[in-house]
């Protein structure tokens, strides 16, 4: 932080801080536009009833799910089946 104020102002690093709330960048925010490309192809490819939000194609770093215990290829291939259907190749 040292280094950063000896080459802006505060009052330009408080106008930065600012201007991120009201437009955040970075990462996470090119994960959400991501995540919305991403859900818009599953949707348009997923079986009826089946519906996807970009949140289901964001990473979240340093959570471990420990509810849902490691699947099979096998269980993977059949998940995938069921959602979008053996048609799709």
């Amino acid at each position: 932080m040292a280094e950063l104020l000896e080459t802006i102002s505060s009052e330009e690093l408080t106008e930065w801080a600012a201007y991120y709330q009201i437009d955040p960048f970075g990462s996470h925010r090119a994960d959400i536009q991501a995540g919305v490309v991403a859900s818009t192809m599953a949707n348009i490819h997923a079986k009826r009833g089946h519906s996807f939000t970009p949140a289901d194609f964001i990473p979240q770093f340093g959570v471990t799910p420990t509810s849902k215990k490691s699947m099979s290829s096998d269980q993977i291939l059949a998940m995938v089946k069921a959602r979008f259907g053996a048609s799709h190749g």
